[in-house]
């Protein structure tokens, strides 16, 4: 056997090529080993490490020698070697569990030294011998030194966070891959550990530094991106809002009715997410922005909504869906004035049924808040309800009638709402965020991970839109020509919802002019006391939503902007094989964005997401040669061979790049943003918030009454106390005649070893009490 460890100065060949000449290490004798020589220190590492994992034990760097600059010795021990400490024997006092005792003074060592002579590190020293048991088969994947989290292996993990898998399945993947927990390489601590040190280890001074350079590095791609934030006293992120490019032309499009509402638990420091959502032509929920929020005040909803606003180009919506909170009616009122304001009817109907709870008024008063009708009919068909079950005196039910205006259907007949009525668009968008974002984020975690969530969002949007332009749907009803054209003008979503309206049956009645227009009656089937009148402007020109040729009683065109199933019985009867221009809104067509797109100008990728980029397209090629590689044992053995030499080049080409890029800009010494306070989760809550805090209520003596004080520090318990000890110790030393004062502090108890009967000390403190 050659005694110079072959390949040494090869710096393209890998570990297991460097010492697959030693065929079992079980078999080296120290001999062999003592005539080795190593070029670097590096090299002599390396086979200790396989030499160690062959043999199943672990170990660890000692001492080494170091003069003008060149390492002149080096020292490697069994991880066993030397013994705990005394001192960590000692239990007194401590609250933890010790841990288990690893090291048992194994001697087991080995040492290089430099010889200028030869050039090279040779063997002074090396010990095999073990005083312990080595690790067997599958236990060598739990050895310490063994284990470690390579960049690849983190680069993968990081790939599979950003797509909401956790640690834990990504670990089962790699193992899957690797061939088994064994050669995986390291365990699932290790990666979780591995995660946790890359998240607090940041270039960034502050964690809301973070995420606004992550905002930078978006408005650098997104001209039109927009993101607002202020601080607090402390200079510490309050409130953030931000939208990008895209989010402004949906909006532009489809910003006629809003709905906002918070959620909790996405962040570390409990922050409130505030989405703010929509619907599009395809009927499905689109996000306008997103803010997060130092609290839920009427101030800092104020501050949002302007933001909001502002980034919108003062655009303001035509409604506005919340839930019942009252801070945002009244920043609502204060900066929306003009936009119709109503509450959802969900939460409605659930605080109904913690209210009335009976069945028959819960019925009663969602008909009065879900019926189309008019006011006067409300107002008749709540007053029954009342009556009927008597809630003249029902806080709750006195309550929802002075708002009125702002839940029953009624109010809104001639409002659009897109035909919404309730935030559910918006807590699906929160459940929807909430698959990749959690309460143990931190804000530089939360906003890329949102913005991921939102391209997934918008590809179905994109996804609809494919299937609209390349399919027709089939035709169903008679009215083979108007359905025609609504499949032509409408998305498939919205075409369902016209569909429905043309299929209704209803019965018409006597039909006569007003004003020179004409009036048609109906009724729907059997419901004859029911009907509703369409006027019909023959002959009008207008191509206008705003100014349609026909208008119902009903009112369900205002207020969903289709036409309803009057308007198209009274286009059957006077033969309009198509729909008329004025009542197709712009909203729901195909071309809805047409008029609204924005052209973005060419930027340059920034690092990061090139280099996200360049792993991806490498890893898919990779993945199609290891499929094609694995069928066959030479092309197996081949692929190894070159992913082994390739990987040593690309590594040396990383380290050439990072010594290049090593040269970094001074950091500037300026004003740096604060985090917010992170949020408590576990434990009692702390009291230095809260210990220059005034008192709510005044502090009372429960002993004498007196205010200031407790029993603890009361003068007049302690003055009594006092007196009763005088008495015993005078009753004690023979009444009126002893010398002691009646105020006196009595003698402390004297300490005694329940052990060994000495005085001073106690049993835990004898010392002829045998430790071990």
């Amino acid at each position: 056997m050659d005694n110079t460890t072959k390949g040494c100065n090869d710096e393209t060949r890998t570990d297991d090529e460097v010492f697959n000449d030693v065929p079992d290490y079980r078999r080296l004798k120290v001999e062999d080993v003592k005539a080795m020589t190593f070029k670097t220190v590096e090299d002599a590492e390396r086979f200790y490490s396989a030499y160690s994992l062959a043999l199943g034990f672990g170990f660890r760097k000692d001492t080494k020698g170091e003069a003008e600059g060149t390492i002149r010795r080096r020292q490697w021990l069994c991880n066993k070697q030397g013994t705990r400490a005394k001192k960590w024997f000692v239990l007194d006092g401590r609250g933890r569990t010790p841990r288990k005792i690893t090291r048992v003074n194994c001697k087991a060592k080995f040492r290089v030294n430099y010889n200028e002579l030869v050039g090279a590190y040779v063997v002074k020293a090396f010990v095999p011998e073990h005083s312990h048991e080595l690790a067997t088969g599958n236990q060598t994947a739990f050895i310490r030194s063994h284990r470690n989290v390579g960049k690849s292996d983190l680069a993968r993990a990081n790939t599979m966070s950003k797509v909401s898998i956790r640690p834990c399945h990504a670990y089962e993947y790699m193992v899957e891959q690797a061939g088994g927990y064994k050669t995986v390489g390291f365990t699932e601590k290790d990666l979780y550990n591995k995660l946790d040190q890359q998240r607090r280890t940041t270039s960034f001074e502050s964690d809301s530094e973070g995420a606004l350079a992550y905002m930078n590095a978006l408005a650098a791609q997104d001209p039109y991106f927009y993101c607002r934030f202020n601080v607090d006293i402390e200079d510490r992120l309050a409130n953030m809002f931000w939208r990008d490019g895209h989010a402004f032309v949906d909006f532009m499009c489809y910003g006629d009715v809003l709905i906002f509402d918070s959620t909790y638990k996405t962040n570390v420091y409990k922050k409130p997410l505030v989405l703010f959502v929509g619907s599009n032509n395809h009927r499905g929920s689109i996000l306008f922005g997103a803010a997060l929020l130092v609290d839920e005040t009427v101030e800092t909803y104020t501050w949002l909504l302007r933001s909001f606003l502002d980034a919108m180009n003062g655009k303001m919506p035509i409604a506005v869906l919340t839930d019942g909170d009252e801070a945002m009616r009244s920043a609502i009122e204060d900066v929306m004035p003009q936009a119709k304001h109503r509450l959802c009817a969900w939460h409605l109907s659930r605080n109904a049924n913690t209210n009335l709870k009976c069945d028959e008024k819960l019925k009663a008063f969602n008909r009065c808040m879900r019926k189309f009708q008019t006011v006067e009919q409300f107002e008749v068909m709540w007053h029954d309800m009342v009556e009927k079950f008597d809630l003249h005196n029902s806080f709750w039910i006195n309550m929802m009638y002075e708002k009125q205006d702002k839940w029953a259907q009624a109010f809104f007949r001639n409002h659009f709402m897109a035909g919404m009525r309730s935030t559910q668009r918006c807590e699906g968008m929160n459940r929807f965020m909430k698959d990749s974002i959690g309460s143990g984020m931190k804000l530089v975690e939360v906003v890329p991970r949102m913005d991921r969530a939102l391209m997934r969002l918008r590809n179905n949007q994109v996804r609809d839109d494919f299937n609209t332009m390349n399919s027709t749907p089939v035709l169903e009803t008679h009215l083979k020509d108007l359905e025609n054209h609504a499949a032509s003008i409408y998305t498939y979503d919205v075409f369902k919802w016209v569909r429905k309206e043309s299929q209704a049956t209803l019965r018409q009645g006597p039909e006569y002019f007003e004003d020179g227009h004409r009036v048609y009656t109906m009724s729907a089937y059997k419901q004859p006391d029911f009907e509703h009148k369409v006027v019909y402007y023959h002959g009008k020109n207008t191509e206008s939503a705003a100014d349609p040729i026909m208008l119902c009683s009903c009112n369900i065109f205002q207020y969903r902007g289709v036409p309803c199933c009057h308007m198209f019985t009274v286009m059957k009867h006077e033969h309009i094989n198509e729909i008329p221009k004025s009542l197709i809104v712009k909203r729901w067509s195909k071309s809805a964005r047409d008029v609204c797109s924005i052209k973005y100008p060419e930027q340059d990728i920034f690092k990061e997401a090139l280099e996200v980029s360049r792993y991806g397209a490498v890893s898919v090629d990779c993945n199609r040669m290891c499929f094609y590689a694995s069928k066959s044992e030479a092309g197996y053995n081949m692929l190894k061979r070159e992913i082994n030499r390739l990987t040593a080049i690309m590594e040396g080409l990383l380290r050439d790049c990072e010594q290049v890029q090593s040269i970094a800009t001074p950091k500037s010494k300026g004003c740096v943003l604060r985090d917010p306070i992170t949020a408590k989760t576990k434990g009692r809550e702390a009291k230095s918030d809260k210990k220059y805090e005034p008192s709510k209520r005044p502090i009372t003596c429960s002993y004498c009454k007196g205010p200031g004080h407790n029993t603890q520090t009361c003068e007049d318990r302690k003055e009594k106390e006092a007196e009763k000890r005088g008495d015993k110790e005078a009753e004690k030393t023979g009444g009126e005649g002893s010398n002691t004062p009646r105020n006196a502090t009595p003698a402390k108890r004297s300490i005694h070893c329940s052990r060994c009967k000495g005085a001073g000390h106690t049993y835990r403190t004898c010392k002829k009490v045998t430790s071990f």
